[in-house]
C-alpha cells in the first residue's frame, strides 16, 4: 500500500467509549475500548478510523508504533486536508 498521507494519533485503550477525541497539536486523539495486548488496541484503533474516514479497512496501515500510545497510520486514497475534514466532523 501507498500511503497518500499519514495521520499521527496517540491512543488512550481501555477507554470507556470507541471514539475520535479531538487533537492534541498535529496529532488524532483517539479512545478504544480495547486492552493493549496481542494487538487489539491496534485492531480497534484501525476500526475507528476507517469509520470515522469513511474508509475501507484496507486503506490503513500502521506504519510507526506497533506498540506505542503515539502512532502513525498511513491513509490510502485520501489527501491529508479531506482526512482532517472527515475526522473533524467525527469529533465527539
Amino acid at each position: 500500500m501507498k500511503a497518500s498521507c499519514v495521520l499521527k494519533v496517540r491512543v488512550q485503550p481501555k477507554a470507556s467509549n470507541n471514539l475520535v477525541d479531538g487533537y492534541q497539536g498535529d496529532m488524532v486523539r483517539l479512545r478504544v475500548t480495547a486492552p493493549p495486548e496481542n494487538g487489539k488496541a491496534n485492531a480497534a484503533v484501525i476500526e475507528l478510523l476507517a469509520t470515522a474516514l469513511e474508509i475501507n479497512k484496507s486503506r490503513l496501515t500502521i506504519i510507526k508504533g506497533l506498540k506505542s500510545r503515539d502512532k502513525s497510520i498511513g491513509v490510502e486514497s485520501l489527501t491529508l486536508e479531506e482526512a482532517g475534514r472527515r475526522l473533524s466532523s467525527a469529533i465527539k
